[in-house]
């Protein structure tokens, strides 16, 4: 590549690498001007902007092999075409910059072919739908069509997805309307008043069920860490408990039991715990549930006797 020769075909003060402000976006079909340009000249039309583009590129330029295809047209108006463009697909604005929108449309379609139905009419009374269960295999087709720029441009790409995802959403909730002022508003409504009367008509129950169920609760947390304390024989009791399960025809109750004792490790093993202040703490397994059992039967106790005094 002759820099030099490159240097002086391409005219430095006729371009421009910064964009132009504009009070709003352009639509499709506009034309776009640099305001140094519309205070010279008067703003031109689509048809006369859109020859700067395309057509057989100057075969002076491709010489240089310059990767900027520029036609007769736009050598013989340099300034217009380098001062104006045209929009050929809509624009949105995005933090204050405006960008092409590419939306694609999909074009869902669906045939049954078991039975064959490719040539038979929507209308005719022996047409069976896709989705219907007669249907045992079908023809499914997928077409996309957008109208896009020759050139990747994957943020408008992405910025169509958008809008069509919006427009979409919009769509669908427009349909559902009626359902979410139904079910979304009203439904709460009753639901909320059905709770309140609820509460009204058993709260005694609601209560004295929270209160059971965690009294129950610690007493069954501290009973199990007491079994792992190593303060009881837990072999004998687990047998005494899966006999007693198995007399009053709770099988499956004793067999969860003897499965519990036979999964369970009850050995004494060393524990190091490790703070972020460096503080390291060693102890063993025996001794943590001691500490647990202590303090679920403490805060049993104190429950049932607030229960029973309040």
């Amino acid at each position: 590549l002759d820099i030099y020769s490159l240097m002086d075909a391409i005219d430095f003060d006729l371009l421009n690498l910064t964009g132009v402000c504009v009070h709003s976006c352009p639509q499709q079909y506009d034309v776009v001007c640099t305001s140094d340009y519309l205070e010279l000249y008067p703003k031109p039309t689509l048809s006369e902007v859109s020859q700067c583009q395309g057509g057989d590129p100057v075969s002076a330029l491709l010489e240089l092999a310059i990767n900027i295809p520029k036609n007769q047209y736009f050598l013989d108006n340099p300034i217009m075409c380098a001062s104006c463009w045209p929009v050929w697909l809509e624009t949105t604005d995005v933090f204050f910059r405006c960008f092409d929108i590419i939306t694609t449309f999909n074009d869902f379609n669906e045939v049954c072919t078991h039975p064959d139905m490719t040539n038979v009419s929507v209308s005719d009374p022996s047409y069976i739908a896709a989705d219907d269960n007669r249907c045992l295999t079908k023809h499914v087709a997928n077409y996309y069509d957008s109208e896009e720029l020759t050139y990747d441009n994957p943020l408008a790409k992405l910025l169509g997805v958008v809008m069509a995802s919006l427009n979409s959403a919009a769509s669908d909730a427009e349909n559902s309307m009626l359902l979410i002022l139904g079910v979304g508003i009203g439904g709460a409504m009753c639901l909320g008043f059905l709770y309140i009367l609820f509460l009204r008509l058993c709260a005694g129950c609601l209560i004295w069920s929270t209160i059971t169920a965690f009294i129950t609760f610690l007493a069954g947390s501290a009973c199990y860490c007491w079994l792992m304390s190593g303060y009881f024989d837990t072999e004998v009791i687990t047998d005494w408990l899966s006999s007693v399960a198995s007399s009053i025809g709770l099988e499956s109750l004793a067999t969860a039991i003897e499965v519990w004792y036979n999964s369970t490790t009850f050995e004494n093993e060393n524990i190091s715990v490790s703070s972020d202040f460096g503080i390291t703490v060693t102890t063993d397994s025996e001794t943590l549930w001691r500490v647990g059992a202590f303090s679920l039967s403490f805060i049993f106790l104190i429950v049932v006797i607030l229960t029973i005094i309040v």
